[in-house]
């Protein structure tokens, strides 16, 4: 039974943790796209960065 209990744990832990780099990719590809409409000319993209 304890066996069960911490596999469940483990999964549950995995599971948070691949929604957080989710949740970290999309905020990434907001700011990338946000960044694109707001700088289109590439000198000031590049000042930016």
């Amino acid at each position: 039974m304890q066996k069960n209990r911490q596999k469940g744990k483990e999964t549950g832990d995995y599971t948070l943790s691949v929604t957080g780099n989710d949740v970290k990719s999309m905020t990434q590809s907001l700011v990338a796209e946000s960044v694109s409409i707001s700088a289109p000319d590439r000198s000031s993209f590049d000042i930016k960065a």
